[in-house]
C-alpha cells in the first residue's frame, strides 16, 4: 500500500438488509474509484480475518468513518475538517435531504492500524472533533451501507491524511509479522533487530526490523523512518509512561536516578503529558491524569531512606506509597581484575598492625546499612596517602559520598549520604563535636534543601575526617574510652611512604577493589559477630586517640567555647532581646550585662577566662554608644574576626 495514494478496504455488493453483510472482500482502490465504490457498495475502512465481520476479527483499519445523521451541515463539517488539514471525502446517505443533511465522512490514516484498541482510540479523538457522531462508529465491526446513486460527493486532497504516527500501539501481538522468506515471526525477548517487511507500507524487500527494547517490542522502517511501538494494555502503557512520576498535593513530581544520584522534583502538568505521550487528545489527557491520582498519589513524602546494595547491577528505587516511603538502592563499584593480594599488600603498608580492623570496617561498611560505625579520624603529613585512602572509600558507594563541612547548617544535603568526608579539620570546633556525637546517635536526620520541603531520612551516615593539625579533632577529654566495644573514633596518624609514591595507586586499588569486596570482605563479614558492640566491631583504642583525649580541652575552655557560641548565634539572629547590645558590639564592646545575664553566679570566672583566651582585654569601662551608655570590655581582633566570618 502506497501511503496518500491507494488503500485496501473492505467491500460487498450493496444491500440494505444488515443481516446479510457478514462477509466482506479485501479491495485495493484508488482515491478516484471511491466514488464508485461508496455508491455501488456495502463498504468499511476495517479489513478482517477471514473476511468476516466481527470485532474479534479486527485485523487493522485504514481509516475510519464519521456518521452525521443531525445537528450539523456539510458546510460545517468541510469546514472543521480543513481547519484540521485533514484530507477527507464527504458522501450523503440515503436518508439525507437539503433540510436535514445526512451523510458520512471518510477520513484515512497516514498508516494502516493494527490494533482494535488503538483504532477505537483514535476514533474517539476524531469523534471529539464531531460530537454530532452516532456513537456506534467506535464498534470495530463497524460498516457503511452503500449511499444511493444520486447522492451528494465532497472530496477534499490538498492537506493530510490522518497522522497516526503519534499514537503508541499501531500494532499488537496479533499482527502478522513476515521475516524475509516470508515465514511469519513469533516474538522473543531475546531478538536483535530481525528483519520483516514492514506492515505499514507496500514492501518489496524487507527494509523494517522487529526488535525488543527491554521494556516493549517496536518495528523501525527505514523507508518509513518511523519506529512503531507494539501495544500495551492501556493500563499497563500507562504504567510505564508514568513509571517515574507522582501525584504529590496538587502537583507532580518526577523521580529520577541520573548517573549515582537520585533526585526528586516538581514538574508542570503541561511537562507530564508530553513525558507521557499523552499530550495528542484531551481524551487521552483525562485518561493519564486519572490514572496518576489514582494509582501514584503520594499524600506525603515521609521518610527517603539510601542505601549502599552490593548485589544491585544498577541504582534504583521503590515506594511504598501507603506510608510515603521511598527506598534509593545504590549500585557498588564494579568488579574489575582479580587481584586480592595487591589490595592486602597496600593495607597492610599503611594500617600495620590495624588492617584487620579496617577490613573489618569496610565490609560493615559494603554489607549492611543503618549499622553504626566508629568515625575514622585520619592525620598524618602531606603525602601520607590518608586522603587517597579516603577516597576509595567514598567510591565504593559513589552516589552515597558528599564532602562535608563538618558542622550542621542550615542546609544538610548530607543526611541523604553514607559517606561524609571532612577535608583539612581545623581540629578546634566544638560544634563539630556535637555534630559528630549526634549523627552517630539518631535513627533519623532531616533533610533540608533550598526550594524543597524538609523530609526524613534514616540515618545511615558514616564519617571520615582528615586534619593535618596534631589534635585532628575536638573532643572532650573526660569522655576518653576504656573499652573496645563502646568507642567512637578511630584515630590513626599515617606513616610516610618510603620511596616515590606511585601517582596510579588510587586506580589501581579501584580496579581491584569490586572484585576484592565481593571475595575477602563479604568473607570478612560473614566471620563478623555484630551484636553486643556499639559501633558494630571492636574499635582499637590506638595511642593517637589516647593523645587526642589527653591533649583536648578543659571544661574551661567548653565554657568559653559555649558562651562565644552563644554570642555569635544572638549577634547573627539579631534576635529582640539582643538588640540592646547589638550597636555595642558592632562596636568592638561586649557588655559585662550581658556577661551576667548568661552566668549570673559565675560571671567573673567566665570574664577571666575569656581575657585568658584573648577574645576580651582590659577592665570593665562605660563607654557610651550613640545615647547609651554600659560597662564594657574590649573585644579583641580574635573574637571581632569570628563574628565577622561566622556572618559572612
Amino acid at each position: 500500500m502506497e501511503r496518500n495514494n491507494t488503500y485496501k478496504i473492505s467491500v460487498r455488493d450493496k444491500d440494505y438488509k444488515a443481516s446479510n453483510n457478514k462477509s466482506f472482500n479485501i479491495k485495493e482502490i484508488n482515491k478516484s474509484d471511491l466514488r464508485n465504490v461508496v455508491k455501488k457498495n456495502n463498504y468499511s475502512l476495517i479489513t478482517w480475518k477471514s473476511n468476516t465481520r466481527k470485532a474479534e476479527n479486527f485485523q487493522y483499519a485504514a481509516g475510519c468513518v464519521i456518521d452525521i445523521d443531525n445537528g450539523l451541515t456539510i458546510e460545517k463539517a468541510q469546514e472543521r475538517l480543513k481547519r484540521k488539514q485533514l484530507n477527507h471525502f464527504i458522501v450523503t446517505s440515503k436518508r439525507h435531504t437539503k433540510e436535514s443533511n445526512r451523510f458520512h465522512i471518510l477520513i484515512f490514516f497516514n498508516y494502516p492500524v493494527y490494533c482494535s484498541s488503538t483504532y477505537e482510540q483514535i476514533i474517539r479523538d476524531v469523534a471529539e472533533v464531531f460530537p454530532e457522531s452516532d456513537k456506534s462508529v467506535f464498534d470495530p465491526a463497524r460498516f457503511i451501507f452503500g449511499s444511493p446513486d444520486d447522492c451528494e460527493i465532497h472530496e477534499y486532497w490538498n492537506a493530510e491524511d490522518f497522522d497516526v504516527s503519534s499514537y503508541q500501539g499501531l500494532w499488537d501481538r496479533g499482527t502478522e509479522l513476515l521475516y524475509k522468506d516470508e515465514n511469519k515471526i513469533e516474538l522473543s525477548e531475546k531478538m536483535d533487530k530481525t528483519p520483516i517487511f514492514c506492515p505499514f507500507h507496500e514492501d518489496n524487500e524487507p527494509s523494517a526490523f522487529v526488535d525488543y527494547s527491554g521494556e516493549n517490542y517496536f518495528i523501525y522502517c527505514s523507508a518509513c523512518g518511523q519506529t512503531f511501538w507494539m501495544y500495551e494494555n492501556r493500563e499497563e502503557w500507562l504504567a510505564r509512561k508514568c513509571k517515574n512520576l507522582y501525584s504529590y498535593g496538587p502537583d507532580v513530581f518526577e523521580f529520577s536516578i541520573i548517573g549515582d544520584s537520585f533526585a526528586f522534583n516538581k514538574i508542570g502538568r503541561g511537562k507530564f503529558h508530553i513525558l507521557t505521550d499523552t499530550d495528542s487528545s484531551k481524551s487521552l489527557k483525562d485518561e493519564a491524569w486519572s490514572y496518576l491520582v489514582k494509582n501514584k498519589h503520594i499524600s506525603q513524602i515521609c521518610t527517603i531512606n539510601y542505601i549502599g546494595d552490593i548485589e544491585a547491577e544498577v541504582s534504583y528505587y521503590e515506594s511504598d506509597l501507603s506510608n510515603g516511603t521511598f527506598t534509593v538502592h545504590h549500585k557498588a563499584l564494579p568488579s574489575k581484575l582479580e587481584d586480592n593480594a595487591y589490595i592486602e599488600n597496600y593495607l597492610e603498608d599503611r594500617f600495620g598492625d590495624y588492617r584487620d580492623f579496617i577490613k573489618q570496617w569496610l565490609a560493615v561498611y559494603c554489607y549492611t546499612n543503618y549499622k553504626k560505625l566508629p568515625t575514622l579520624v585520619f592525620s598524618g603529613g602531606r603525602g601520607c596517602g590518608k586522603s587517597s585512602f579516603a577516597e576509595i572509600i567514598a567510591k565504593i558507594y559513589p552516589g552515597l559520598y558528599c564532602r562535608w563541612s563538618g558542622s550542621k547548617e542550615n542546609f544538610t544535603h548530607e543526611a541523604e549520604k553514607k559517606f561524609l568526608l571532612v577535608e583539612e579539620n581545623p581540629g578546634d570546633k566544638v560544634s563539630q563535636y556535637k555534630a559528630l556525637k549526634d549523627y552517630a546517635g539518631a535513627e533519623d536526620a532531616t533533610v533540608r534543601k533550598l526550594f524543597k520541603d524538609p523530609y526524613l531520612v534514616r540515618n545511615n551516615m558514616n564519617m571520615c575526617i582528615l586534619s593535618n593539625e596534631s589534635i585532628p579533632v575536638f573532643v572532650r577529654s573526660e569522655e576518653i574510652p576504656t573499652d573496645s566495644w563502646n568507642n567512637q573514633f578511630f584515630v590513626y596518624e599515617f606513616p610516610e611512604l618510603e620511596g616515590r609514591p606511585d601517582a596510579q595507586i588510587q586506580k589501581k586499588i579501584l580496579e581491584r577493589l569490586g572484585h576484592y569486596i565481593r571475595t575477602e570482605l563479604k568473607t570478612v563479614f560473614n566471620g563478623l559477630d555484630l551484636k553486643g558492640v556499639r559501633y558494630s566491631i571492636d574499635v582499637p583504642i590506638t595511642e593517637y586517640e589516647e593523645a587526642l583525649f589527653s591533649n583536648n580541652k578543659t571544661e574551661a575552655d567548653y565554657e568559653v567555647e559555649d558562651i562565644v557560641n552563644e554570642l555569635v548565634d544572638e549577634y547573627r539572629s539579631s534576635s529582640f532581646s539582643f538588640q540592646q547590645y547589638k550597636t555595642f558590639v558592632d562596636n568592638g564592646f561586649l557588655p559585662s550585662e550581658w556577661i551576667k545575664e548568661k552566668h549570673s553566679y559565675k560571671s567573673g570566672l567566665v570574664i577571666k577566662n575569656l581575657k585568658k583566651r584573648k577574645y576580651l582585654e582590659g577592665n570593665s569601662v562605660r563607654y557610651q554608644v550613640g545615647h547609651f551608655r554600659k560597662s564594657c570590655y574590649v573585644m579583641t581582633d580574635k573574637l571581632k574576626g569570628l563574628l565577622e566570618e561566622e556572618t559572612e
